[in-house]
């Protein structure tokens, strides 16, 4: 009796950390949001990335500054008119490289004098860009909120979201790259951050559905 009854213990344990592998590592959207903490690192470092370059040259640091404008340049345009500065010596801090203007400015130098005589330093990609990953940044800050007692496979926005916040920058790019018209930084930066917003909602349930049964696996062997 005994016996039997250390068998079926033994038994109902095997079974009950049988069930407890198959649960899900993350069954609210929020819990062990792994995927979360790393896309908020990767924005911070290359909202960092960006605006480095504009400070590190400013600081007389150009043979750290330039390589990096070069590699920003793989991703970006740069071009002057569409481009946001760095004044360190102005009481705007940041602000149009150049006025607006109805045609373009072609030359991509990353040291800017203003009208006013200040010196300007150009950040490392154009407005729209800079929009766009530092709300990027910002709507993952909001993520938390959003996912806070959702069940994981509720936690995906309607698509329709998306396509709704897609529509200002592709219209806006879109007229200004057939030619139809000339945007403004300002309108730049506006459809920049309404994509940039919307895009977390999205990018983080598919890094946490990627990374966390991974990342829950080996913390169970660490634990183990």
């Amino acid at each position: 009796m005994f016996l039997k009854e250390k068998v079926l213990k033994i038994f109902m344990e095997k079974k009950a950390h049988m069930a407890e592998e198959k649960k899900p590592v993350c069954k609210k959207g929020w819990e062990n949001a792994y995927g979360w903490h790393l896309y908020i690192i990767a924005m911070l470092l290359f909202n960092a990335i960006v605006i480095a370059p504009a400070i590190l040259l400013s600081a007389g640091h150009g043979e750290i500054a330039h390589p990096m404008y070069e590699a920003l340049h793989a991703t970006c345009h740069q071009l002057d008119s569409r481009s946001l500065c760095y004044f360190p010596d102005s009481g705007q801090i940041i602000g149009n490289c150049v006025a607006e203007e109805k045609g373009l400015v072609l030359q991509r130098s990353e040291q800017i004098a203003s009208a006013g005589g200040a010196v300007g330093y150009k950040l490392g990609v154009c407005s729209r860009d800079i929009a766009i990953y530092l709300f990027m940044l910002l709507g993952a800050l909001f993520w938390p909120f959003y996912a806070k007692g959702k069940e994981a496979g509720g936690l995906w926005p309607k698509p329709i979201w998306l396509l709704l916040a897609m529509a200002p920058i592709a219209i806006d790019g879109g007229t200004q790259f057939i030619g139809l018209r000339e945007s403004s930084n300002l309108l730049r930066e506006i459809t920049g951050a309404i994509i940039g917003f919307a895009m977390p909602f999205y990018l983080i349930p598919l890094m946490n559905q990627l990374l966390n049964p991974l990342i829950g696996d080996i913390l169970r062997k660490i634990r183990k």
